[in-house]
This record gives C-alpha cells, structure tokens and sequence, in this order.
C-alpha cells in the first residue's frame, strides 16, 4: 500500500468525510442529547480479535470493513476501524514520525480544523498516536478524538466525537473506558455485519 493511501487512511475520519477516504460520517440522531450511563459491558467482535467495554446504554453496532463497530448515544459516537498496514511503527520514535505525518496531513486537507493537543501513547499494550481537536459533522461542531494504535498487520483508528458541550462526559463516559479496555488482536476477518458477538 502506497504512503499517499496510507495518510489518507489515517486521517480523523470525520474530518474527510467528503473527501474520498472511504470512511462515512452522517449526521447522529438527538444532537443535544446523551444517554445516562449505567454500567460498562463488554464488546467483542466475531473472531475476538477487538473487544472493548462501552457503556450498557450506548447502541452498539458492527459493520463491514473497514469499520469493526460503533457505539453511539445521542450526539456522541465512536467508531473502531481497522486497516492493513506493513509499514507500521514499532516504538516511540516511529510513532512520533507518525505523529508528525498525520499533523502535516490534517493541516492540508482541513485547515479549518482545530488541533488542540497530539500525543503518542499506549492503548492495548501497543503505540498509538492520539489528536484531540475540533472539527465538523455535516456542517455541526464538534469535539473529536482520534487515537490511531499500530498493532500487528493493522492500523486501528478509534475515532470518537461529541458536541463540544457534551464531550468531556462522551469520554469520561464512553470514549477513555473504550481506550482503556480495548483488547486488539491480528487483522480482524470479514464483515462484523449485526455487530454483538458476546456481551457480558
């Protein structure tokens, strides 16, 4: 896969939703609102190879490649995709490289959006480059929160947003427990169509 492809690929999706990347962005349902948290419960994909813990009043759904799952409530959204990659980083300094490369891609394709802070990290035990900033969802604002995780044959993108006013409870809520209990194993296999292999 050509680097051009790839920086395309790791963009925030929301961001190039009209932009040829493959990855859909349409307008959630109850802008204004978000559902009360009551309780995580697991998530994990036919095969098992991503599992997470969401909130057991987020909808979950799954879907065809790219896209793994979804949780939803309201305004707030997070979307697990996955990409195969054979150039991945392996440490911190590949990682920051990354980092770069993704802030330069961002600047050029939507200058309009707002980076408000990058970091390399760790989720899942692998690297994983993360940029929180500001941006649009069919014309709406938005807060997002795109963590990008080199792990194994794949390049996994947990892409979150919320209305601004509502963003900080989305990530208390959903969007830092995904991160935190994400389990992510090889290249996930075929469509995770009905998107529930086993909650508990």
């Amino acid at each position: 896969m050509g680097r051009r492809r790839l920086a395309c690929f790791a963009l925030p999706a929301l961001l190039i939703a009209g932009a040829g990347c493959g990855n859909e962005r349409n307008q959630p349902t109850g802008l204004q609102q978000l559902g009360e948290q009551i309780s995580l419960v697991n998530f994990s994909a036919p095969g098992g190879d991503v599992s997470f813990g969401r909130p057991s009043t987020w909808i979950v759904t799954g879907g065809t490649l790219p896209k793994v799952a979804q949780i939803s409530s309201g305004s707030a959204v997070a979307t697990v995709f996955a990409y195969p990659r054979s150039d991945l980083p392996q440490d911190a300094v590949g990682a920051e490289a990354s980092r770069q490369r993704l802030i330069g891609s961002l600047r050029q394709r939507s200058p309009s959006f707002e980076v408000e802070s990058s970091r390399v990290r760790e989720v899942g035990g692998s690297v994983a480059v993360e940029i929180v900033g500001r941006g649009k969802v069919a014309g709406e604002p938005v807060r997002t929160k795109s963590v990008h995780v080199y792990k194994g044959t794949a390049e996994y993108v947990i892409d979150a947003y919320a209305r601004p006013k509502l963003f900080r409870r989305a990530e208390t809520e959903a969007f830092n427990p995904l991160l935190a209990t994400i389990r992510l194993g090889g290249f996930p296999e075929g469509p995770v169509t009905g998107g529930v292999a086993a909650e508990g």
